[in-house]
């Protein structure tokens, strides 16, 4: 599974779209999170797998206010809780990763901005 996320971050950001590949780790990922996180897994406890990216489970950026989705198993430390700026309720959203995920997410971001500003040394 990891080799496929990294060639997803290793594409370009704002480039072509590969919507097979991002579907089927999409769908892996989905997965995963009902089998580690029990939240997950009551809000879509009839879950199939999607057969377009139209078709994935999405959830509302303020449901991760109210409920702390942690997905688990055996040698998952999680090392980050992102947190958005809580301007509009007061209360923040919370994203808790574990080691994997906190690694992709610099990852991407380092990716976004190179693509803004380039990759060379600046003064």
């Amino acid at each position: 599974m990891e080799a496929r996320l990294s060639k997803l971050v290793d594409s370009a950001p704002y480039g072509k779209r590969d919507d097979a590949l991002f579907l089927g780790e999409m769908n892996r990922l989905t997965e995963h999170h009902l089998a580690a996180c029990d939240e997950y897994a009551r809000v879509w406890p009839d879950w199939r797998h999607a057969k377009s990216v139209e078709e994935l489970p999405y959830l509302h950026v303020g449901t991760f206010k109210w409920i702390n989705f942690r997905s688990g198993g055996k040698d998952v430390k999680h090392e980050r809780t992102l947190l958005s700026s809580a301007t509009t309720s007061g209360m923040p959203s919370r994203i808790v990763l574990d080691e994997k995920s906190s690694e992709l997410q610099a990852q991407s971001s380092l990716a976004i901005l190179a693509d803004f500003v380039g990759n060379s040394a600046r003064p």
